[in-house]
C-alpha cells in the first residue's frame, strides 16, 4: 500500500472522503486558495534555488511569482488580480524577513519514499536548512490565514513524517521542525521524540489496516 501525509490526514478526517478522493477518484474543482498556495510554493522554490548564497531582489521574486502563477479556479480576472496582489505582499514580507540571513538550503523540494509498517509513505519536504551549530531544520510552508493551536503543531502528522524521512533517508535527527505560516509571516517550531515517532508508526498501521478492511464510514463534522 502507498500512502502520504495528505491521504492519511484525509482518512483520519473522514474515511468516506478518502474513498471518494483516492479510490473512486471523484473529480474535484480547483479553488483560488489551492492555486494561491501552489503559486507561492513555486515562487519560494525559485527564491532559494540558487548556485550562490546571494538572494534575488524583491523585484526578481515578484517576477518569479508572475512566471509560475497558477491561474486555475478563480471566478474572474478581478478575483485573480486580488490574490496575485496579496501574493506580492506576502512575498515582500518574506523577502524582508529572510534576505539578510540568506543561505543555500541543504535540501529543497525533496521527494522521498520510506517504508513504515509495510506501507510505502511518500512526501515532499519543502526545505531543509543547515543550522549554524551544525544541526538541521526542516521547514514546511503553510498558507493558512491563522496560526493553529500550539498543541496541534506538537502532534502534527506531517512534521512527524518528515522527521522520520530525514532519519531514514539521510541518517540524521532534525533539531527543529518548523511550520512557516506565510500569510501572518510567523514560524511555529517543534521537535519529535522516539516515542512520538512510534506513535506515527501506529497511526500509519491503523489507517492501512482500516483501508484494507474496506472501512469507509462517513464522519460527521460540526457543519
Amino acid at each position: 500500500m502507498k500512502l502520504s501525509y495528505s491521504s492519511i490526514n484525509t482518512y483520519e478526517t473522514c474515511p468516506a472522503k478518502y474513498r471518494y478522493q483516492y479510490q473512486d477518484r471523484v473529480p474535484s474543482r480547483s479553488s483560488p486558495a489551492l492555486s494561491f498556495g501552489d503559486s507561492l510554493h513555486r515562487a519560494l522554490y525559485l527564491f532559494h534555488d540558487r548556485p550562490v548564497p546571494v538572494p534575488p531582489s524583491l523585484g526578481e521574486l515578484w517576477s518569479s511569482l508572475d512566471d509560475v502563477w497558477v491561474a486555475d479556479g478563480f471566478r474572474d480576472e478581478a478575483e485573480e488580480r486580488l490574490y496575485r496582489d496579496h501574493g506580492r505582499e506576502v512575498l515582500a514580507r518574506y523577502h524582508r524577513d529572510n534576505a539578510d540571513h540568506y543561505r543555500i538550503p541543504a535540501a529543497l523540494e525533496f521527494r522521498f519514499q520510506v517504508e513504515v509498517e509495510g506501507v510505502i509513505l511518500s512526501g515532499v519536504i519543502d526545505r531543509m536548512d543547515r543550522l549554524p551549530g551544525g544541526g538541521y531544520e526542516i521547514i514546511d510552508y503553510k498558507t493558512n490565514r491563522r496560526l493553529p493551536p500550539r498543541a496541534r503543531v506538537e502532534r502534527d502528522l506531517q512534521l512527524s513524517l518528515y522527521h522520520l524521512a530525514a532519519r531514514e533517508v539521510w541518517g540524521i535527527e532534525p533539531e527543529r521542525l518548523t511550520l512557516y505560516f506565510l500569510l501572518p509571516g510567523q514560524r511555529m517550531t517543534t521537535t519529535r521524540t522516539g516515542g512520538e515517532l512510534d506513535d506515527l508508526r501506529r497511526r500509519v498501521a491503523t489507517v492501512a489496516e482500516r483501508i484494507e478492511a474496506g472501512k469507509f464510514e462517513p464522519r460527521e463534522n460540526p457543519l
